[in-house]
């Protein structure tokens, strides 16, 4: 069997580059002629002007997907013996990008902390990315030796409850793990969306156990998907809210 004809739908073509005749001698960027100053001769980049050379650069965006990892050209012609010199594809990588959010802690008794010191942490969550970022969720396992507020967790400044289904946070004390869905049109179901350069802050309390000793560390983590196709990826927050447990002088 041979190989099926192309159909118009199938076929490349844009303002320079005609559907029924694509090599038609043009020097074009996305549609546009493209005229170099200093080349001599300067031609035109328009229809004809190449002297049967084709340089052109076809937008090809619409024909592939997220998550493709290949694609089929076929060059074909009626009329015209042609030679194919080369195929370049350029593709730009679209994702968010959450390495530059922190997590910090304050000690709210001040001085030293101690075992019965209440902590603050902060997530600021941010992205600096080149994609709005959908579906982000914050989650947070508290670490042995803190015991987490019971509703003590905040986004944006607004207070949330531990419970299972009625606003972004939950608190699951099987595994210690505060989840927060943040961004727009977060739920009880599902995180939001951050666009570039979106930031939400996270806040909760912890106490300090009276067993507690040594250095307490803990990172919070990240996960989100590209509202261009980017897959889901998880982030961790930096290492800075890392602190010592001692005992405050009297």
């Amino acid at each position: 069997m041979g190989t099926p004809p192309l159909v118009p739908a199938d076929r490349l073509t844009d303002a320079q580059n005609p559907i029924n005749n694509f090599f038609n001698g043009t020097h074009s960027f996305l549609g546009a002629a493209v005229s170099v100053a200093g080349d001599l001769p300067q031609l035109t980049g328009g229809p004809r002007s190449m002297s049967s050379v084709d340089m052109d650069v076809v937008n090809v965006t619409p024909r592939l997907a997220a998550g493709q990892n290949s694609v089929t050209i076929r060059a074909t012609t009626t009329q015209d013996v042609f030679y194919l010199g080369a195929f370049v594809t350029s593709i730009s990588t679209f994702n968010p990008d959450f390495t530059t959010s922190t997590k910090t802690v304050a000690d709210l008794n001040g001085g030293t902390i101690a075992p019965g010191d209440v902590l603050e942490y902060t997530v600021n969550v941010t992205n600096t990315g080149n994609d709005a970022a959908v579906g982000v969720v914050v989650t947070d396992a508290v670490p042995t030796g803190l015991t987490y507020v019971a509703n003590s967790t905040t986004i944006n400044g607004a207070a949330k409850t531990d419970a299972t289904g009625d606003d972004q946070v939950t608190f699951n004390a099987a595994n210690r793990t505060i989840t927060a869905r943040v961004g727009a049109g977060a739920d009880a179901g599902n995180g939001g969306t951050l666009a570039v350069n979106g930031a939400s802050v996270v806040k909760f309390r912890v106490t300090v156990d009276a067993t507690a000793s040594g250095t307490i560390s803990n990172q919070a983590n990240i996960t989100a998907s590209g509202l261009l196709g980017g897959p889901s990826t998880t982030t961790p927050t930096d290492a800075t809210a890392a602190q010592p447990v001692g005992l405050r002088p009297m």
